[in-house]
């Protein structure tokens, strides 16, 4: 899978990805990723489970984690979702996060053979 993420520029909101893993902390969700949305970002992520966290830096310097998250209408087959992040009193789409289910690039195979030993 493939994750690419874009917001509207500046250091004012912040992205964390969380794979969930059995016994792990945050209710089992660790962080595999976070970005300052200054610019935007993409990566290669194995299939699992994932929650992501968009925050907003307010103007009394503390991060608020943004309760309106809506799903965006894609019509692309590979797209497992598409997330639109914003205020809670407009319809602003500030941050994006779009998945979709890429193969992630394996070094080609040299056509060596190996064997295990005798």
């Amino acid at each position: 899978m493939r994750y690419e993420v874009s917001g509207p520029g500046g250091r004012l909101w912040q992205i964390f990805l969380m794979q969930f893993k059995l016994g792990s902390a945050h209710d089992g969700f660790d962080i595999i990723a976070s970005h300052d949305l200054a610019a935007s970002a993409s990566a290669a992520i194995p299939s699992g489970h994932y929650f992501a966290v968009a925050m907003h830096l307010a103007g009394n310097g503390h991060w608020i984690c943004r309760r309106s998250a809506r799903r965006l209408q894609e019509a692309a087959p590979d797209t497992v979702t598409h997330l639109c992040f914003g205020d809670e009193d407009s319809d602003t789409c500030q941050v994006t996060l779009k998945v979709t289910d890429a193969p992630i690039a394996m070094p080609p195979n040299s056509g060596a053979v190996s064997s295990p030993a005798p």
